[in-house]
């Protein structure tokens, strides 16, 4: 498996507030909620239709942010 080195984000913005934004989630199998983060663009590309679905039952729109990690804050 290779180092992750960025993150790609689904980000929900509020149709009524485009300054409200929140990180998208579903529900996972086994009821949890998984947020939609992932560390390649394939993950990303994998993740949209989940993303259009939510954000039209939602009536909001998405965004897709890239983050570059530039450190570490905890380490076991």
């Amino acid at each position: 498996m290779p180092l992750v080195t960025e993150l790609y984000a689904f980000i929900a913005v509020d149709g009524d507030d485009p300054d409200d934004e929140g990180i998208m989630a579903f529900m996972g199998m086994t009821g949890m909620m998984i947020p939609m983060i992932g560390a390649d663009m394939a993950r990303a590309e994998a993740l949209k239709p989940i993303a259009k679905s939510a954000a039209a039952a939602a009536g909001c729109s998405y965004r897709i942010l890239t983050f570059t990690l530039t450190g570490e804050v905890d380490k076991e």
